[in-house]
Protein backbone atom coordinates (compact mmCIF):
# COMPACT_ATOMS: atom_id res chain seq x y z
CA UNK A 1 0.00 0.00 0.00
CA UNK A 2 1.07 3.29 -1.04
CA UNK A 3 1.39 6.22 1.59
CA UNK A 4 -0.82 9.57 0.63
CA UNK A 5 2.71 11.26 -0.01
CA UNK A 6 3.38 8.69 -2.55
CA UNK A 7 3.15 10.43 -6.28
CA UNK A 8 1.51 7.99 -8.89
CA UNK A 9 1.88 8.35 -12.44
CA UNK A 10 0.36 6.89 -15.39
CA UNK A 11 1.70 7.26 -19.09
CA UNK A 12 -0.24 5.63 -21.61
CA UNK A 13 -1.12 6.23 -25.73
CA UNK A 14 0.84 9.82 -25.39
CA UNK A 15 -1.81 10.54 -22.36
CA UNK A 16 -0.72 11.17 -18.95
CA UNK A 17 -2.45 10.83 -15.61
CA UNK A 18 -1.79 11.15 -11.69
CA UNK A 19 -3.70 9.08 -8.80
CA UNK A 20 -4.26 5.51 -7.82
CA UNK A 21 -6.47 4.96 -11.02
CA UNK A 22 -6.29 6.13 -14.34
CA UNK A 23 -9.13 6.60 -17.53
CA UNK A 24 -8.09 8.01 -20.78
CA UNK A 25 -9.92 7.59 -24.28
CA UNK A 26 -7.49 6.35 -27.11
CA UNK A 27 -8.65 6.57 -30.50
CA UNK A 28 -7.14 4.19 -33.00
CA UNK A 29 -5.94 0.68 -32.83
CA UNK A 30 -2.58 -0.56 -32.63
CA UNK A 31 -0.35 -1.78 -29.82
CA UNK A 32 0.25 1.43 -27.16
CA UNK A 33 2.96 1.17 -23.84
CA UNK A 34 1.10 1.54 -20.62
CA UNK A 35 4.08 2.66 -17.89
CA UNK A 36 3.24 3.23 -13.97
CA UNK A 37 5.55 4.77 -11.87
CA UNK A 38 5.20 5.24 -7.87
CA UNK A 39 7.74 8.24 -6.69
CA UNK A 40 7.99 7.83 -2.75
CA UNK A 41 8.74 11.52 -0.81
CA UNK A 42 12.29 10.44 -0.46
CA UNK A 43 12.59 10.46 -4.97
CA UNK A 44 12.66 6.62 -4.83
CA UNK A 45 10.91 5.57 -7.53
CA UNK A 46 9.80 2.16 -9.06
CA UNK A 47 8.11 1.09 -12.68
CA UNK A 48 6.68 -1.11 -14.48
CA UNK A 49 5.15 -0.96 -18.32
CA UNK A 50 3.07 -2.95 -20.48
CA UNK A 51 2.42 -3.38 -24.25
CA UNK A 52 -1.44 -2.82 -25.11
CA UNK A 53 -2.86 -3.65 -28.09
CA UNK A 54 -6.21 -1.73 -28.77
CA UNK A 55 -8.37 -2.88 -31.47
CA UNK A 56 -11.80 -0.81 -32.84
CA UNK A 57 -13.92 -2.39 -35.43
CA UNK A 58 -14.04 1.26 -37.50
CA UNK A 59 -12.59 0.69 -40.81
CA UNK A 60 -12.59 -0.90 -43.90
CA UNK A 61 -12.06 -5.07 -43.38
CA UNK A 62 -12.75 -7.77 -45.72
CA UNK A 63 -14.92 -10.93 -44.71
CA UNK A 64 -14.06 -14.39 -45.84
CA UNK A 65 -16.58 -17.41 -45.98
CA UNK A 66 -14.34 -20.70 -47.29
CA UNK A 67 -17.73 -22.32 -47.43
CA UNK A 68 -19.23 -20.25 -50.07
CA UNK A 69 -15.51 -19.40 -51.51
CA UNK A 70 -17.08 -15.62 -51.16
CA UNK A 71 -15.43 -12.57 -49.62
CA UNK A 72 -16.33 -8.83 -49.35
CA UNK A 73 -15.66 -5.82 -48.38
CA UNK A 74 -17.05 -3.91 -45.46
CA UNK A 75 -16.69 0.04 -43.91
CA UNK A 76 -17.73 -0.31 -40.22
CA UNK A 77 -17.73 2.50 -37.15
CA UNK A 78 -18.15 1.74 -34.28
CA UNK A 79 -18.58 3.96 -30.76
CA UNK A 80 -18.20 2.41 -28.02
CA UNK A 81 -19.93 -1.42 -28.17
CA UNK A 82 -21.92 -0.30 -31.17
CA UNK A 83 -21.05 -1.08 -34.90
CA UNK A 84 -22.94 -0.32 -37.89
CA UNK A 85 -21.89 -0.37 -41.64
CA UNK A 86 -22.14 -0.97 -44.78
CA UNK A 87 -20.80 -3.29 -47.97
CA UNK A 88 -21.15 -4.72 -51.44
CA UNK A 89 -21.01 -8.29 -52.57
CA UNK A 90 -18.99 -8.20 -55.46
CA UNK A 91 -19.93 -12.13 -56.13
CA UNK A 92 -23.20 -13.99 -55.97
CA UNK A 93 -23.78 -15.07 -52.27
CA UNK A 94 -26.60 -17.06 -51.13
CA UNK A 95 -29.49 -15.08 -52.40
CA UNK A 96 -27.77 -12.01 -53.36
CA UNK A 97 -26.35 -11.07 -56.93
CA UNK A 98 -23.46 -9.85 -57.31
CA UNK A 99 -22.97 -5.79 -56.92
CA UNK A 100 -25.83 -5.91 -54.15
CA UNK A 101 -25.58 -3.53 -51.63
CA UNK A 102 -25.91 -4.59 -47.97
CA UNK A 103 -26.06 -2.70 -44.43
CA UNK A 104 -25.81 -3.61 -40.39
CA UNK A 105 -29.52 -3.98 -39.15
CA UNK A 106 -29.93 -0.89 -38.21
CA UNK A 107 -32.86 -2.44 -36.10
CA UNK A 108 -30.02 -4.35 -34.37
CA UNK A 109 -26.75 -3.28 -34.52
CA UNK A 110 -23.75 -4.83 -34.31
CA UNK A 111 -21.55 -5.01 -31.01
CA UNK A 112 -18.24 -5.66 -29.51
CA UNK A 113 -17.68 -6.02 -25.83
CA UNK A 114 -14.20 -5.30 -24.06
CA UNK A 115 -12.55 -8.99 -24.76
CA UNK A 116 -13.71 -8.53 -27.91
CA UNK A 117 -16.14 -10.34 -28.68
CA UNK A 118 -18.41 -9.69 -32.36
CA UNK A 119 -21.53 -10.09 -33.07
CA UNK A 120 -22.74 -8.00 -36.47
CA UNK A 121 -25.89 -8.44 -38.61
CA UNK A 122 -25.93 -8.13 -41.79
CA UNK A 123 -28.78 -7.40 -44.16
CA UNK A 124 -28.99 -7.43 -48.18
CA UNK A 125 -32.14 -6.55 -49.92
CA UNK A 126 -35.21 -7.67 -48.56
CA UNK A 127 -34.61 -11.53 -47.77
CA UNK A 128 -30.85 -12.06 -46.98
CA UNK A 129 -29.82 -11.49 -43.61
CA UNK A 130 -26.57 -13.29 -41.35
CA UNK A 131 -24.84 -12.83 -38.39
CA UNK A 132 -21.14 -12.80 -38.42
CA UNK A 133 -19.60 -13.54 -34.74
CA UNK A 134 -16.65 -14.25 -33.45
CA UNK A 135 -13.72 -12.87 -31.53
CA UNK A 136 -10.94 -10.32 -31.85
CA UNK A 137 -7.55 -11.50 -31.94
CA UNK A 138 -4.39 -10.17 -30.08
CA UNK A 139 -3.59 -7.78 -32.81
CA UNK A 140 -6.68 -5.83 -33.14
CA UNK A 141 -6.84 -6.34 -36.89
CA UNK A 142 -8.43 -9.92 -37.41
CA UNK A 143 -11.67 -11.41 -36.34
CA UNK A 144 -12.75 -15.46 -36.39
CA UNK A 145 -15.86 -16.82 -35.89
CA UNK A 146 -18.82 -17.98 -37.76
CA UNK A 147 -21.51 -17.20 -40.11
CA UNK A 148 -25.36 -17.85 -38.62
CA UNK A 149 -28.79 -17.59 -40.01
CA UNK A 150 -30.17 -17.93 -43.63
CA UNK A 151 -28.73 -21.12 -44.40
CA UNK A 152 -25.77 -20.70 -42.66
CA UNK A 153 -25.01 -22.88 -39.36
CA UNK A 154 -21.73 -21.48 -37.55
CA UNK A 155 -19.34 -22.42 -41.00
CA UNK A 156 -16.01 -20.84 -40.81
CA UNK A 157 -15.45 -16.65 -41.31
CA UNK A 158 -12.32 -14.54 -41.19
CA UNK A 159 -12.44 -10.56 -41.00
CA UNK A 160 -9.51 -8.75 -41.68
CA UNK A 161 -8.87 -5.01 -41.02
CA UNK A 162 -7.13 -3.56 -44.07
Amino acid sequence: MFSSATALRWTFGGNTATGGAATSTINGDGSISVQFTATDPAGASASDSRTVTLGTMTGNWVVTVPFCNASFSMTLSQTGGIVTGTFVMPVAFCAAVAGSTGRTDPAEPGTIDAAGNVQIRLKVGAFLDFYVRGTMDATGRTVRGGVFNSGFNGQPMTMTKQ
